[in-house]
């Protein structure tokens, strides 16, 4: 009759699971070697994809060339021209330019130099508060988050540049509230944390000032539960040593760049409603309930150990709580369709803490293992999406390109493939395609057919994509995206002379890549200087080529007069 005291095959096997996740302490530094190989080959798979085969907004990689053509020509962002971001996108992508011979494939390179750098970044942040595998799941997760080629709440075979640079804020959000609700192994663990958290609250803010807000927002909130000396000493570090680099990089010029952050910052505000952030709450609903029920079980864990720190116990439950509210705010805010990532990266911190506590004694594993369920199953479909998004892209770089595609004619474009859109809005196909390639082809035509190599070109249009087109030095002053009601609106934007800059040519676009609302808003705000300001000399199918009266002089007199 023995067999009645055994123990049951089905809490066996919860017991077994449960220990084989809590494993690793051992085979730390192996667990520790796989994770970073991982990260780099997350980072290579970005490089080697380079510019990404395009199916929607393949105007934008447009934005982050731009940007990244005035860093490889001594220009900084704020200073020598009106940008709603921070320096570090044109700097990193700036980085692939040098490294790619100022490719279009310069896009992948930066992609592989942020996912890398942040995947590495998060394990040495994790590498002592956490476990292995919730560890290696953090680290895996920020570095795809970064590289996955294709916006954020879409499909991941929609392959596109957009929104890398919100990639970018979610994934130092993620790390900043890693470091916030998983506590810290020692006192000196606290101060690398700190350093590392308050190094990425302080770059986020150089990227889009949205998602510094939302770390500071953790950071405050962990402090509640956690507050020791050496880790606010080192988030205070961190957030100064990288400011005062960027500051110094952009010549210490606040006015400028609060400017710009004023105008962008107006321009979000206007389409952020109150029903907006109550639609965000309930859409996102859904996917944080299992996120709620998993911190909620874990909070009242019946078998948890009395002696454990409380901060330890109260930290997945007030990250859930936080998150769920912040994401609202990001999304009423972001051009988003939909999902927020930090979700996922809660759920690597719920999982720490229940895998620590064990399955001990026997009759809490089945509870244990149905929190690990609810992590994974909040964790697993995220960072798969981003996985596969990845791999998408580089098997569609692998394959031939197909017949009757149209390509770009400068040589460094070439690697930039834009397919059709099915189904689109008018200004999605204007934006990509062949549409957006006879776009970029005429206009680069037309400017060389009409002006001297060393004069400079600026597009009246929702980006700014010939300057890096023509491989022309970009004149000081402009801006590389105008979009209305993202960027700018009518009471608050760049000046006309901020705008227009020393451009020596505007060329104005027949058909613009842009919805109307931007094609009108500009119109509306700077059509009456350029004409004012420019003669028109030449046009062609597309464009109309605006040039300063001093260097008209051989333009027809018949387009001049108009």
């Amino acid at each position: 009759m023995s067999g009645f005291s055994a123990e049951p095959r089905g809490l066996r096997a919860f017991r077994a699971v449960l220990a084989a996740l809590s494993a690793g302490e051992r085979h730390r530094r192996l667990a520790s070697l796989a994770c970073l190989l991982a990260v780099v080959a997350i980072a290579a798979a970005a490089i080697i994809t380079g510019a990404v085969r395009t199916f929607y907004y393949g105007h934008d990689i447009f934005v982050v060339l731009a940007g990244a053509w005035r860093f490889v020509n001594g220009q900084a962002a704020h200073v020598d021209y009106a940008s709603w971001w921070g320096p570090i996108p044109a700097m990193v992508f700036g980085v692939g330019l040098l490294l790619r011979h100022n490719s279009v494939t310069a896009f992948g390179c930066g992609l592989g130099i942020a996912s890398g750098t942040l995947g590495a970044a998060t394990w040495a942040l994790c590498r002592r508060r956490m476990l292995p595998l919730p560890t290696a799941m953090a680290s895996l997760g920020v570095a795809l988050l970064v590289a996955a080629p294709f916006p954020l709440g879409l499909r991941p075979q929609t392959l596109s540049p957009a929104m890398s640079y919100n990639r970018w804020g979610y994934a130092l959000a993620a790390m900043i509230l890693l470091e916030a609700f998983a506590s810290p192994a020692g006192e000196s663990d606290a101060l690398v944390g700190g350093l590392i958290a308050g190094a990425a609250c302080a770059a986020a803010f150089f990227i889009k000032a949205s998602y510094s807000f939302i770390g500071i927002a953790f950071l405050a909130a962990s402090l509640v539960i956690r507050r020791p000396a050496w880790r606010v000493l080192g988030i205070l570090a961190g957030a100064a040593a990288v400011s005062l680099a960027l500051m110094a990089y952009l010549r210490f010029d606040f006015r400028d760049m609060l400017g710009d952050l004023a105008i962008a910052g107006n321009a979000r505000s206007t389409s952020i409603s109150g029903w907006g952030i109550r639609w965000a709450l309930i859409d996102q609903t859904p996917e944080f309930l299992p996120l709620l029920a998993a911190a909620v079980l874990l909070f009242v864990d019946p078998w948890n150990d009395r002696s454990e720190p409380s901060g330890l116990r109260h930290s997945p439950l007030l990250a859930s709580i936080l998150v769920f509210f912040a994401g609202a705010m990001l999304l009423a805010s972001n051009a988003q369709a939909a999902g927020f990532p930090l979700i996922a990266f809660v759920a690597v911190v719920v999982l720490n803490t229940v895998l620590r506590r064990g399955a001990l004694p026997l009759e809490a594993a089945p509870y244990r293992c149905a929190i690990v369920a609810l992590a994974v199953l909040c964790y697993l479909p995220r960072v798969a999406a981003d996985g596969a998004g990845l791999v998408y892209g580089l098997v569609q770089h692998r394959r031939p390109v197909p017949a009757g595609v149209a390509r770009f004619d400068p040589p460094h474009l070439r690697e930039l493939v834009l397919m059709d859109v099915e189904d689109p809005r008018d200004w999605e196909a204007r934006s990509n395609g062949a549409t957006y390639v006879a776009y970029i082809n005429d206009g680069v035509d037309l400017v060389r057919k009409n002006s001297a190599p060393s004069e400079s070109v600026m597009t009246f249009d929702v980006f700014d994509p010939l300057s890096f087109a023509l491989l022309r030095k970009p004149a000081e002053g402009g801006t590389i995206s105008m979009g209305f009601g993202n960027t700018f609106v009518d009471n608050i934007k760049p000046s006309p002379e901020r705008f227009f800059g020393k451009a020596d040519i505007v060329m104005v676009p027949k058909y613009p890549a842009a919805p109307e609302s931007t094609v009108l808003a500009l119109e509306r705000n700077y059509g009456a200087y350029l004409r004012q300001q420019f003669d028109l000399c030449a046009q062609s199918g597309r464009w109309w080529l605006y040039k300063q009266p001093g260097a008209s002089k051989e333009c027809p007199e018949q387009l001049r007069s108009k």
